[in-house]
């Protein structure tokens, strides 16, 4: 834990008038103004709960003969094989894979043979006994993502499974352990969708999608037939119509199902003009509108008119006949969910499955300006320029991180307790935290903030001794300081009248422009005349890289060399990736962003090949950031 006693607010007269300290321990609910990642519960602000939830569900397709359903979650595999729902946790499932596996897949005559098939993007599993115990199949040498796998049809009589990659399908013998691939992608990740008639089928026949082509083989994919569409295939399903054939339904676009019913010969079915897009094709299709369902293969849909927060968020679902009656079965928004017999109400479905509460690992809290100060009877001329911040919370052997800012834009690190001089004072004083935890089911707690402050009257504006507060130019030399692209000189001074030079140019722009800093190597770089570690060398290396800044013939750089307006102009526009026009035909190099310059009221110059002062850089900068 760690705290300091509340207090009371104060005013104290410190120096002459000129100083003031105040305390604020107003609410901490009082206090945050925006919160990414945390929650209050109550009076504390901590991680927010990211609940376990369900993601997958995968049910036999003997249902309900044999009424085997798995449902992966984020606490593991979970079994249920009673009408009603009673799961338990699978532990070997789960311990086989941590984070879920892709696909479960029963073969064809699980009733009689009771095999199963697990996989994830880097090993496949398999069961001879209703998944009592499993093992490991993954083919030998894979240097690829599995993006699906499954037993082959007829896998009894035929012993093969199939897998997909990025490069295509594969075809490995149980018997001898060879791999074949049947087909190559045209496209990584064009291979998709391998399909059959899985209860009763005992042929050699099933389907795959390459791209716009999907692909028939009727020899365990020796040769292929082929139906190509204008776009790619986005789904499809092999709908079981009898023992031994059935219908394809295939999603092309966003909205475009084609059917057939003879082999390979395929009309587009007519959709409800309400729905823009649809996701997955089955007996129910999952569209932008809901579920809707066909029972008459396509020819006219009812739309299942659900609760619309119960389908807000479906990342699985499943349609079964269950004897006489249907179930529809759909995980959303984290929980399993049933329809029985289709009557249009979703209900929990999820008995048995203990999901644990989790916590973010990371969050970050800001707070509004702790008293308001640009609204209290301050001048632009006072500034906070100290802070202390007091915690009381728990850490739970987690962390808490504290940073301020006074003027609302430079956060500084600080130290509970401790108090801290601010580089950048302003009147916009804040405190933010970062929560972090590595163990997700532990979070920090904050209860309360309180800080003491300080209020000076600065010298100068912004700081800056030799620029008076009334000054024209003080809201763009407090841009310019509050952003990091002057700092000014060690005697606090800025010296605006001075002309820049070549090497204040490469660090005023590259901060400017929030260019990624570059590490000086050390090295001159190729120049003659630069000091060797010397304080704008980190910048130069930056500002060459990023071609903003070139030297001359003679392999020199002269850092010292007065940069004139149009030679700033030139690299300040350049840098900003400004849409300069043209100049006419035959005008100077720099015409173009002198015209550019003058058009957008940006700190013109009556003589171009003036050396420019260091307050016109600062307007530039301040002008362009209210023209974004």
């Amino acid at each position: 834990m760690f705290k300091r006693p509340l207090i009371s607010f104060a005013l104290l007269t410190l120096l002459a008038s000129t100083a003031f300290a105040f305390s604020s321990n107003a609410p901490l609910a009082d206090q945050i103004e925006s919160g990414e990642g945390t929650t209050f519960s109550g009076d504390q602000l901590e991680l927010a709960t990211t609940a376990s939830a369900a993601r997958k569900l995968f049910i036999n397709p003997h249902f309900p003969t044999e009424r085997d359903m798995y449902l992966v979650t984020d606490d593991g595999v979970f079994l249920n094989r009673q009408y009603a729902a009673d799961f338990s946790l699978n532990q070997e499932l789960t311990d086989l894979f941590p984070n879920g596996p892709t696909e479960i897949k029963f073969v064809g005559t699980y009733t009689t043979h009771g095999m199963m098939l697990a996989y994830d993007p880097t090993k496949i599993y398999i069961s001879y006994n209703r998944g009592q115990s499993w093992s490991d199949i993954t083919p030998a040498d894979l240097t690829e993502d599995i993006t699906f796998a499954d037993f082959g049809p007829n896998y009894a009589g035929n012993n093969q499974i199939y897998f997909i990659t990025d490069s295509g399908l594969y075809r490995k013998s149980m018997s001898s352990g060879a791999v074949t691939q049947l087909v190559e992608s045209t496209a990584p990740g064009s291979v998709k969708n391998f399909r059959y008639i899985r209860t009763t089928n005992v042929d050699s026949t099933f389907y795959v999608v390459n791209g716009k082509k999907l692909l028939k083989t009727e020899n365990f994919g020796d040769t292929w037939l082929e139906y190509e569409f204008d776009s790619d295939i986005v789904d499809f399903e092999y709908k079981q119509k009898t023992a031994t054939g059935g219908h394809l339904m295939v999603l092309v676009n966003d909205k475009d199902i084609y059917y057939s019913t003879l082999p390979m010969t395929f009309f587009k079915l007519d959709v409800p003009a309400e729905i823009n897009k649809i996701f997955a094709v089955d007996y129910i299709i999952y569209t932008d509108q809901g579920f809707y369902i066909t029972y008459n293969n396509g020819e006219s849909w009812s739309k299942l008119d659900y609760d619309p927060t119960s389908i807000a968020a479906v990342s699985d679902y499943d349609f079964v006949y269950d004897g006489t009656l249907k179930s529809f079965y759909v995980v959303n928004n984290g929980a399993l969910t049933r329809d029985y017999n289709l009557n249009e109400v979703l209900e929990d479905y999820m008995t048995g499955v203990v999901l644990s509460t989790k916590y973010l690992s990371s969050g970050i809290a800001t707070s509004a300006n702790v008293l308001d100060l640009a609204g209290q009877s301050f001048t632009a001329a006072y500034a906070v320029t100290d802070a202390t911040l007091f915690a009381d919370g728990d850490l739970n052997d987690q962390t808490m991180t504290f940073e301020m800012t006074a003027d609302g834009v430079n956060w500084e690190d600080i130290e509970l307790g401790t108090s801290h001089t601010f580089e950048y004072p302003g009147l916009d004083l804040k405190w933010r935290v970062t929560f972090a935890t590595a163990d997700p089911s532990v979070t920090p707690v904050l209860r309360s903030v309180n800080v003491d402050y300080g209020v000076e009257e600065l010298n100068g504006c912004a700081g800056f001794a030799d620029v008076p507060v009334d000054d024209p130019h003080c809201p763009a030399l407090s841009y310019v300081k509050s952003q990091g692209i002057f700092g000014g000189y060690p005697d606090g001074t800025f010296k605006p009248d001075q002309e820049i030079n070549r090497a204040e140019t490469v660090k005023v722009i590259i901060e400017g422009f929030n260019l990624a800093i570059l590490t000086d190597d050390g090295t001159d770089l190729g120049f003659s005349d630069v000091e060797v570690g010397s304080w704008y060398m980190d910048y130069l290396k930056t500002a060459l890289e990023a071609l903003v800044i070139e030297g001359y013939p003679d392999g020199t750089y002269k850092p010292s060399r007065t940069v004139n307006y149009a030679e700033m102009l030139k690299i300040f526009f350049e840098t900003s990736d400004a849409m300069i026009p043209e100049a006419a035909a035959g005008s100077e190099w720099y015409q173009k962003y002198v015209d550019y310059a003058n058009a957008n009221n940006l700190v013109p110059y009556p003589d171009v090949t003036a050396g420019m002062k260091r307050v016109d850089v600062a307007e530039l900068f301040y002008q362009w950031s209210l023209l974004q």
